[in-house]
């Protein structure tokens, strides 16, 4: 198994030195690697001239193409028609592979008689906000990842290539296809790839997840994450519609609504019974929406009883029992105290962050970032759920 012709397969957007060190962990592989094709699709020569400086000191197995405007996706289908290999394996320029990676690999292919082997990558920080971001979202633990995986190059050239034409997701959607299919494969259990680039700055952050979140959105993937965001953008107006005529009276008046949240809740009620009545006929056509709609709407009903709780129940008694001072400030604290939890306790204690680096109070800031987080992909995942059926073949032509 060890003489098996693997080809690496590298899509590129700059990055000269990422790409110098993955080159550099490729060669110093256990095993050797039989052909590395780097498809790239810089403005500039940079990567070319970090390739032609290799080939220089007799490194004559990489292949260098260029292609503009090739996301990901596409990328690597380029790479996979043109590998020699028996077996495609594949890397991004910013993971680098640890020694033993394809020796690793290769072990457990043979030993399971798999047909793909995906790929475990480990999130590495460096600064301060890197390593609180990290806490936020990826932890310590290694992942599963299209970078690291490998495929039969005959499974791979039959019907298995990326999707096309988005930024991100498409290894998502690759991986659900293989999983769905009677193909036989596996996730190791050690961590095969570094990753090292994590954002600088909370801007970059909200800039990367909201276009992660989008691109997401166009591709069939993470269904129940796209119900959740959407969810929540439904909480979030929900939230702020009983306020509409408050707040714009500090702008316009002109922009008054009369009885704004009755229309509201009658909308969300229109909603509720066409839902009711095309998830009976068109479900198997648009699942996602449909579901989300059921499931969010009880929930949105309760947010709306709360906020308005002393209208509906005590407000034309003001010394009535029921009536609870400052509901809606209580309510909406209860909402951010618990979610400072999960993203701040739960969820990276899950993921083995350490808790001497939570304790005693880091985790609040991690908890912000991770709610942060959740806010710039909000839009995204949220419009997704409702535009996808509509985009979605976009990205299969």
């Amino acid at each position: 198994m060890d003489n098996l012709d693997i080809s690496v397969i590298i899509p590129t957007f700059h990055f000269e030195d990422s790409v110098r060190k993955v080159i550099l962990a490729l060669n110093e592989q256990s095993v050797r690697v039989n052909e590395v094709i780097i498809v790239d699709s810089s403005t500039n020569d940079g990567v070319k001239e970090v390739v032609q400086g290799f080939k220089e000191h007799q490194d004559n197995n990489i292949n260098y193409i260029r292609r503009d405007k090739a996301y990901p996706g596409e990328a690597r289908n380029i790479g996979a028609k043109i590998a020699k290999g028996e077996w495609l394996a594949f890397v991004d320029s910013k993971t680098v592979p640890e020694r033993n990676w394809i020796e690793e690999s290769l072990k457990e292919i043979e030993e399971k008689e798999l047909d793909v082997l995906f790929g475990v990558t480990q999130y590495h920080a460096k600064s301060k906000f890197q390593k609180l971001l990290r806490a936020a979202s990826f932890g310590e633990v290694g992942h599963e990842t299209t970078p690291g995986s490998m495929i039969k190059k005959e499974l791979f050239l039959n019907s298995n290539f990326f999707v096309e034409g988005v930024r991100t997701a498409d290894d998502l959607y690759w991986r659900d296809c293989i999983k769905r299919n009677s193909y036989k494969y596996s996730t190791p259990k050690k961590i095969g790839l570094t990753y090292s680039d994590l954002p600088e700055s909370l801007k970059e952050v909200i800039q990367k997840y909201f276009i992660y979140a989008w691109h997401t959105s166009v591709v069939n993937v993470q269904t129940r994450m796209k119900d959740f965001y959407l969810g929540l953008l439904l909480i979030l107006s929900a939230l702020l519609v009983p306020r509409w005529n408050y707040l714009v009276s500090w702008v316009d008046i002109s922009l008054f609504i009369p009885h704004v949240t009755k229309i509201y809740m009658l909308l969300i009620l229109l909603v509720f019974f066409l839902n009711l009545l095309l998830n009976r006929f068109l479900s198997t056509t648009y699942p996602s929406f449909f579901r989300t709609s059921l499931r969010v709407i009880l929930f949105l009903f309760i947010v709306l009883a709360v906020y308005n709780w002393n209208f509906i129940v005590a407000g034309w008694v003001e010394e009535a029992t029921l009536y609870i001072p400052h509901i809606t400030k209580i309510y909406l604290l209860s909402l951010l105290l618990a979610s400072l939890l999960i993203r701040g306790l739960i969820m990276p204690l899950k993921r083995k962050t350490p808790r001497s680096f939570l304790f005693p109070f880091r985790w609040i800031v991690v908890g912000f970032i991770g709610v942060t987080l959740d806010l710039a992909k909000t839009p995204g995942y949220a419009f997704g759920s409702l535009l996808s059926p509509f985009l979605r073949k976009k990205t299969k032509e």
